[in-house]
């Protein structure tokens, strides 16, 4: 392969935003994961290789950096965020992000990350120069950044923004809004606008939607993102919900078990449970209990031909 014909690629994470964008995935959102850096990466990819009418295989993301305020070894570990916090940066260090912190200094206002911002855009700029990035890619909905993008692109590197637009209720019921600067996103050269996207590709269970989630469990941060088919045949009621079983042939078996919480898209279907009784469906395993040799932890349903959805897409999970 000739390396004249490779896109470079740096990503540039604002953490903070990036943090509370998962953070609403995992804990308000229906789909209850945090976004994968794994598949978020290979989504960049993507959307790169679309732009340039090339093969994703000639995207190399060859740098990737996250910034973020960080609170103290003790208030973290008052506050119970001392494992979280390692648990992101295991996840980072896997995936070849290299992590930028600054102390969260407290003021009269409250916590601030001061020079964070400043810190990325210093970085960011020194390297597309240094290593003569075709691609910038920044996550991030800041105005503040407008001047790094534009610098950027005048000495000729492209920008990618990543951004988020949407409201939502928080767990303590207060309207909150997440949003992206429309100076930002007029500023730079392409805008990926995520939560659209990432609603209207689960409402089709579009594959590339689904890889971009997966679930953090105590024990074992890498688990599978690998999805399987299958379908689901019994479907029995436990008090106010319901469980069930799925056959897959690719893994040779119909004791695959799954709970009605383990169904990610349900809010998306005007299904009664015994309605769901040979429906297909995606689904990721790990380690069967009590006697069952696989649990279905994410299951996806999918859309039969001609079948109609409940769209959702204005109503926060």
């Amino acid at each position: 392969m000739n390396n004249r014909n490779l896109i470079k690629v740096g990503i540039f994470y604002d953490g903070n935003f990036f943090h509370t964008n998962s953070s609403y995935y995992k804990n308000i959102h229906n789909i209850k994961s945090w976004i994968s850096i794994k598949g978020f990466h290979d989504f960049i990819k993507e959307q790169i290789a679309d732009f340039e009418k090339i093969d994703k295989k000639l995207i190399q993301i060859i740098t990737a950096h996250y910034f973020r305020g960080r609170l103290t070894a003790k208030e973290a570990y008052n506050e119970n965020k001392l494992y979280p916090e390692r648990v992101l940066e295991d996840i980072l260090l896997s995936e070849g992000v290299v992590t930028h912190s600054l102390l969260v200094r407290k003021g009269p206002g409250g916590r601030k990350e001061k020079g964070v911002d400043v810190w990325l855009a210093l970085e960011a700029y020194e390297q597309v120069i240094n290593k003569r990035l075709d691609y910038l890619v920044l996550i991030a909905g800041d105005g503040d950044f407008v001047p790094l993008v534009k610098k950027v692109q005048s000495v000729g590197t492209k920008v990618l923004l990543i951004g988020w637009n949407f409201e939502y209720i928080d767990e303590n019921g207060e309207q909150r809004k997440q949003s992206t600067s429309a100076e930002l996103i007029s500023s730079a050269m392409y805008f990926v606008e995520m939560s659209e996207i990432i609603e209207n590709g689960l409402t089709i269970n579009d594959e590339q939607i689904l890889k971009l989630f997966f679930d953090i469990s105590e024990d074992e941060i890498d688990m599978t993102s690998r999805l399987y088919t299958g379908k689901i045949t019994t479907v029995k009621p436990s008090g106010s919900n319901f469980y069930g079983f799925i056959e897959s042939e690719q893994l040779h078996t119909s004791d695959i078990f799954f709970h009605f919480s383990n169904i990610k898209n349900i809010s998306h279907f005007n299904y009664k449970p015994e309605e769901l009784v040979g429906k297909a469906v995606k689904f990721q395993v790990e380690e069967g209990q009590k006697g069952h040799k696989y649990h279905a932890f994410a299951v996806y349903l999918l859309k039969s031909d001609g079948e109609k959805k409940t769209n959702n897409l204005q109503t926060p999970y």
